[in-house]
């Protein structure tokens, strides 16, 4: 039950117990009645009306205690999802990085190659006109 619709039953609660205390001491104030009779009357009224508002006090009480309880549960329900959460993005970003780093690494390689490649073209020629101009110098 949402806690809105218990706050408004409490309050409905509430409301009806002091209605009903304040007719009933209303109610003797205004009856003819003896003296001794009325003391009677009120001390009943007033015995009634303790033991209500203790009633009252403890339903509120144990309401509070489930209340708490099950916030505490759900709290704890969504630490445990938050965690898990944050775990999983945590192990797909490392996934990401190190496919990045592989990615990374393959492409180094590759142009580590292409550019030995051209070395290789590029010194191909030179070395081969090295002997030329050596014997043309002398």
């Amino acid at each position: 039950m949402s806690e809105t619709v218990e706050t408004n039953r409490s309050g409905l609660l509430l409301g009806l117990v002091i209605g009903g205390a304040i007719g009933a001491v209303a109610s003797l104030l205004l009856a003819p009645k003896k003296g001794a009779e009325l003391r009677d009357n009120l001390t009943t009224t007033y015995r009634n009306l303790s033991d209500k508002t203790n009633q009252f006090a403890a339903a509120l009480g144990q309401k509070t205690k489930e209340m708490a309880a099950k916030t505490g549960d759900k709290t704890e329900e969504m630490a445990e999802k938050l965690s898990d959460k944050t775990q999983d993005l945590a192990e797909m970003a490392s996934d990401k990085v190190q496919a990045f780093g592989e990615k990374a690494s393959e492409k180094a390689k590759d142009i580590g190659e292409k550019a030995s490649a051209k070395v290789q073209e590029i010194a191909e020629p030179l070395q081969s006109a090295k002997p030329e101009y050596s014997n043309n110098r002398h």
